[in-house]
């Protein structure tokens, strides 16, 4: 079986997280960046979905794992610049959680307060709103809320809960509402991402199961000499289903080698009719660090609805003197019944259907197995080889296959960078292979010295299933002690090579202004020109305000 023979490989194998299965060397700053670059079908609504929570929660040391849902964050910590100068930190910059860029008041908070709001002023004044509050009470315990409202104008809430988090003693984490924890690497239980509708109104409902993509409900992590255990309960709902999951895992938490062992149940409830589905699992899972690197994988089992193999995880780093080098391979069976998993996966996915309740969800790890390796090579003390490889496949129906290889150099505060990104597609449609390749050639320089910082690159892009056409960007940012931080952006693309006519051009400017010590106002006024779009042309303008109490 294949599931067995990656097994094998695992074991052959035998070496800090390798993150998201997607190459690419895009940046999104806000929300409106990942809105722009599903126009454009650089990332799937699915994915559109699940970044827009993301950014919108944030990444923190509990939640490491949510970065797998982010493009190409795997070379992070690789050697490369973190200060904000690299391609890899911008594109950590929405999800990371910081609440403002003066990160010296940010240990002494006791909470943060953030809206943001934004009115569309091409059609007829739409508007949205995103507000969140975190109140610290003491050291240990903190409480938070989040409401949201979409152009369309409907309102829920979209997060709540109560955390308690120790350094010592036997309760480390406790949280209570929403929340997301992956168990060892996520073959049983972590971020599976919105799996039901929800209340689009705030109302009793939607507080006690808000839009959310994780889970919601009790979570705990106890310690107990050098054992660890974890514990949690959720259950989501609509009108529709109900889906309660219970798991556990125990792991030492000390030594070189760190094994685990890991339960789970779901029950999937279709509420209508009360008929249900139950799927159960069990898995290994073990760390092993070494002078050189470390190992992770994890081999999972299921029954109940879909019994026998249900997963298998490996990854891994190995530093020699002059490369870094990492790894991940992954494989789900065809059965694998993906109801809390969130597993490392390539974005390919597929329907699938359980008769007995009536369920029909997307699935991106049912029947896939997949490969990434990443690394980055010194060949001397200013020049870096960086190299990515991903292959990802469900069946022989459908494959991924990328490439990204490029060329760093760096003196004196400026970077220069030459890289190549292939992208090969197989989808079997009536029988038929249906391939598509696409191609990226970019040469980006960027700078933090002088009046400001630089991003900008010009590429090249072919398409075998479309017309080449080139990109030109542009980011600037500067620190003013009387304007504040004031950022400039401006991308023009599928820019015709025979006549330089664009489809397709995006540019900004914001503002971020320190009004108090612990108050910040950004303004931000962007617009869009989509030649394909009978509305070519969208105007946006947005506030955010964030107080640091």
């Amino acid at each position: 079986m294949r599931i067995l023979a990656v097994l094998t490989l695992i074991i052959a194998l035998s070496g800090e997280a390798l993150h998201s299965q997607e190459l690419s060397t895009s940046v999104f700053p806000s929300e409106d960046e990942l809105y722009q670059a599903y126009s454009l079908g650089e990332i799937t609504f699915e994915q559109l979905i699940r970044l827009q929570e993301i950014a919108f929660v944030g990444v923190d040391s509990t939640t490491p794992h949510l970065l797998d849902e982010i493009p190409n964050l795997s070379l992070l910590n690789l050697g490369l610049d973190t200060s904000g100068r690299s391609l890899e930190s911008e594109q950590a910059a929405l999800f990371s959680g910081s609440v403002s860029a003066r990160t010296g008041i940010e240990r002494r908070l006791s909470g943060v307060l953030r809206h943001r709001y934004v009115r569309d002023l091409e059609e007829q004044s739409e508007s949205k709103y995103q507000t969140s509050v975190t109140l610290g009470f003491g050291d240990n315990l903190a409480a938070d809320l989040r409401l949201q409202r979409e152009y369309s104008g409907n309102e829920r809430l979209v997060g709540r809960g109560l955390t308690y988090r120790s350094a010592d003693g036997p309760v480390r984490d406790i949280r209570l509402g929403n929340f997301s924890r992956r168990l060892g690497l996520g073959t049983i239980v972590g971020y599976r991402g919105k799996l039901f509708d929800y209340s689009d109104q705030i109302d009793g409902e939607s507080f006690l199961y808000p839009d959310y993509g994780g889970q919601n409900g009790l979570y705990s992590r106890l310690r107990a000499g050098v054992i660890e255990a974890q514990s949690m309960v959720s259950v989501q709902r609509d009108s529709e289903f109900r889906l309660v999951t219970t798991a556990a895992m125990f792991s030492r938490a000390s030594g070189s080698f760190q094994p685990g062992l890991i339960v789970a149940g779901n029950s999937l409830v279709n509420r209508t009719t009360g008929k249900d589905v139950t799927g159960y699992k069990a898995g290994i899972h073990w760390q092993y660090r070494y002078a050189g690197g470390y190992n992770r994988s994890e081999l999972s089992l299921q029954a109940g609805e879909r019994k026998g193999p249900a997963g298998v995880v490996t990854e891994g780093r190995h530093r020699f003197r002059q490369a870094d080098v990492r790894y991940a391979l992954w494989s789900y069976s065809d059965d694998y019944l993906n109801l809390s998993g969130g597993g490392k996966a390539a974005s390919l996915s597929s329907r699938q259907m359980l008769d007995a309740v009536e369920f029909n969800y997307s699935c991106k790890r049912a029947g896939q197995t997949g490969g990434l390796f990443k690394s980055l090579v010194d060949l001397t003390s200013s020049l870096k080889l960086s190299n990515s490889f991903l292959y990802a496949a469900i069946d022989s129906d459908t494959a991924d296959l990328q490439w990204l290889s490029g060329l760093i150099h760096t003196a004196s505060g400026w970077a220069v960078t030459l890289d190549h990104l292939r992208k090969t597609k197989r989808r079997v449609r009536d029988d038929r292979p249906n391939d598509s390749t696409s191609t990226r050639t970019r040469l980006e320089l960027r700078t933090g010295q002088g009046l400001g910082r630089l991003r900008t690159y010009l590429a090249w892009n072919t398409r075998s299933r479309g017309k080449d056409f080139l990109t030109a960007f542009a980011r600037f940012t500067r620190e003013f002690a009387a304007y504040g931080r004031i950022e400039l952006w401006g991308k023009v693309d599928r820019i015709e090579p025979s006549n330089f006519s664009p489809d397709y051009w995006y540019a900004y400017i914001k503002n971020e202004i320190y009004l108090l010590e612990n108050v910040d106002l950004s303004i931000k006024l962007s617009h869009t020109y989509h030649g394909h779009y009978e509305n070519k042309h969208r105007t946006v303008v947005s506030l955010e305000m964030k107080v640091l109490l």
